[in-house]
């Protein structure tokens, strides 16, 4: 009965300090959203530039950036993005900075992890035999949209 109880214990302090990591992470996550501090940063992330234009970006020697501003429907109204892919002089894709541009706060998270999962998809394929994505970085309507602006960086390059 004793060896029971002990078990039992050890499973509720298991417990117990498992609800404090989720909670101390969780308000970690929560708390690291400052709108202020959100709307005002103008970061370069891996690619990703928030609240300014891609074209500061840098080319290499023999390399040639295509570029497509657009805007789309989200759930919070309508945003803006602009999508850059730089290829090399054999049209193979090297980089793809992303501009995230939207003003709602979920539309800046869902561009801003399709921006740093976009180069990890398109690196190494060439820009003119690029076929529309599957959902990236978990944004369905910022992958909608880098699909439907796809031929005009095509008709660039």
């Amino acid at each position: 009965m004793e060896m029971g109880r002990e078990k039992a214990l050890t499973v509720g302090v298991l417990a117990i300090v498992g609800f404090v990591a989720v909670g101390i992470f969780a308000s970690k996550y929560f708390d690291s959203k400052d709108k202020s501090t959100q709307q005002s940063a103008i970061v370069q992330i891996k690619g990703t530039v928030m609240g300014e234009s891609i074209e500061k970006t840098p080319l290499g020697e023999g390399q040639k950036r295509v570029s497509a501003r657009t805007e789309y429907e989200s759930p919070a109204g309508a945003e803006e993005i602009e999508f850059s892919v730089i290829v090399d002089a054999d049209d193979v894709i090297v980089d793809a900075p992303v501009s995230v541009l939207a003003s709602d706060d979920t539309s800046k998270k869902h561009q801003a992890a399709f921006a740093q999962a976009l180069p990890v998809a398109i690196k190494g394929h060439k820009l003119k035999e690029l076929e529309p994505l599957e959902t990236v970085g978990n944004s369905a309507l910022t992958t909608e949209a880098f699909n439907n602006s796809l031929e005009d960086l095509k008709s660039q390059d």
